[in-house]
């Protein structure tokens, strides 16, 4: 299995290279810490969270399944901001897009 990595430069600490795996492991975490979601589990050949490179752009997506009575729009919104958010500051990466899919519902 190819590893893939982000390469970023630093001025005062030079290049530094981080797996993707942790990236979407600090994803999984904030979807983890949030009331009424979950990560999919619907397709089981399929990681719930896919991180990767597009065209020099880091691109990040999560699929996840959301209780019955929890809104939709503001559970994603507040998980892109959690998610972006929690990785800058742990990693000082930029993530340029994150989609939320959600997968289905929880009854």
């Amino acid at each position: 299995m190819a590893q893939e990595y982000v390469a970023m430069s630093n001025k005062e600490k030079g290049l530094i290279a981080i797996n993707t795996k942790v990236l979407e492991t600090i994803a999984e975490i904030c979807v983890g810490e949030e009331k009424g979601v979950n990560l999919s589990d619907s397709n089981v050949f399929k990681t719930p969270v896919v991180c990767k490179m597009v065209d020099d752009k880091l691109v990040l997506q999560v699929s996840i399944k959301v209780d019955y009575n929890t809104k939709v729009n503001e559970v994603s919104r507040l998980l892109q901001t959690k998610i972006y958010e929690n990785i800058s500051h742990m990693t000082d990466c930029k993530v340029n897009t994150i989609t939320i899919n959600v997968d289905g519902f929880k009854f």
